[in-house]
């Protein structure tokens, strides 16, 4: 696992963690224990999700030319 990974992984259980102690959840091991096991599962969800090319370019639409009526 390279040091980006292991940075996202810690970054995903933080978050998974922030959730955790919202439902007030009574075992701090628990808590922290939990979080690292979400962040696996996401990281191993992101392995198998296929990357994507980014976003799909949006066409200009055609400058709109008022018509005078003179």
């Amino acid at each position: 696992m390279s040091k980006d990974e292991e940075y996202l992984r810690d970054f995903m259980a933080m978050f998974a963690m922030l959730g955790l102690i919202g439902k007030n959840l009574p075992d701090d091991e628990f808590v922290s224990v939990r979080a690292y096991e979400m962040a696996d599962a996401m990281m191993s969800a992101r392995a198998i999700t296929p990357d994507r090319e980014g976003i799909a370019a949006i066409k200009p639409r055609k400058k709109y030319d008022r018509k005078n009526a003179s």
